[in-house]
């Protein structure tokens, strides 16, 4: 049940001894102890996320797609309007404007901090994990909305970093945080509006609510963090955990990071031990077609309401709690 990268002999693998300090691959000492080993149930667990995570695409597409086009094209008829949202008419609502500033100037601190950190992740690449975000921030946010689950991307996000630039365990942790946590951190801010929306406030004092949140927030995260490291760090070093403080988060975030940022094309591509990991993504995106074609055609045995994404999502996610928490 161990989610830590481990050596041949089940031990746990070097990192620290593998991984230069700028985040790439120590050949020499590579060589001499060969690549690292994930236990058989959190690989069993990283296919069954990966066909998750794309079965949610295609699901959505395919369950609602005369919602999507119509909000690409004019429809005549009349569509009913949350009765929250026209008590909330009496109010401007934020500018759009200063929603796309607020874009632009995060996504230019994140380049400059990326670039200052020596992370190794170029500016292209921190552009495509935000653009990879709001993309599945669609297929979450319709996921969630309609079965009120929530679907974990951190892994997926993981794997197009290693495949897309690999050798760099450090560049691939920047590009899991832009690309995995920004889509947590989308959905909450949506449920958030969704609130004040219900409670009939105006949109700007709300979005200032959170900026002023989040900014509190950086200082309050940073410190509670650092309380706990230094006053438990033993425990957090112990597989489990006492029950109240566990690194199980931490040590999944890095032993997906060094895997997929140092080792992603002697690990993961088609011919390798784990290959099945991201070609999981690939059949993860037909499995929901042949329920809704059957569908089609018996409409009588409801087999639309089986929902690929959520139950391999749920399998995914049952694996271990405090994973998911973290991620």
């Amino acid at each position: 049940m161990s989610v830590s990268l481990l050596s041949s002999n089940g031990t746990t693998y070097p990192i620290k001894t593998v991984i230069n300090e700028n985040g790439s691959p120590n050949e020499d000492v590579i060589q001499e102890i060969g690549i690292p080993f994930f236990t058989s149930t959190y690989v069993v667990v990283q296919i069954i996320a990966s066909l998750a995570m794309t079965s949610a695409i295609t699901h959505v597409l395919l369950e609602n797609y005369p919602l999507i086009l119509g909000i690409f094209k004019k429809n005549q008829e009349k569509v009913p309007v949350d009765p929250h949202r026209l008590v909330c008419q009496k109010y401007k609502d934020f500018p759009k404007w200063a929603f796309g500033l607020i874009l632009i100037s995060s996504i230019a601190l994140a380049i400059g901090l990326s670039s200052l950190s020596g992370s190794g992740l170029p500016p292209l690449g921190m552009v495509f994990a935000i653009f990879l975000s709001s993309i599945l921030t669609l297929a979450v946010g319709f996921l969630n909305a309609i079965t009120g689950f929530h679907l974990h991307v951190s892994g997926v996000v993981q794997m197009f970093g290693g495949l897309l630039f690999p050798g760099n365990a450090f560049g691939n942790m920047w590009f899991t945080t832009y690309g995995a946590s920004t889509v947590n951190q989308s959905m909450n801010m949506l449920k958030d509006l969704k609130l004040g929306q219900y409670t009939h406030l105006p949109q700007t004092f709300v979005v200032l609510a959170q900026m002023i949140g989040t900014i509190i927030g950086i200082f309050v995260n940073y410190g509670v963090m650092k309380t706990i490291i230094h006053s438990q760090r033993e425990i957090l070093l112990t597989s489990g955990g006492d029950g109240v403080f566990s690194g199980v988060a931490i040590t999944s975030f890095q032993s997906s990071a060094v895997s997929w940022g140092a080792f992603a094309k002697r690990m993961f591509l088609a011919d390798e031990k784990y290959g099945a990991i991201p070609l999981a993504l690939v059949v993860g995106l037909f499995l929901p077609i042949p329920f809704f074609v059957l569908h089609r055609f018996w409409p009588r045995y409801n087999l639309n309401l089986i929902n690929i994404p959520l139950l391999a999502g749920s399998i995914a996610s049952g694996y271990s709690g405090k994973i998911q928490v973290y991620n």
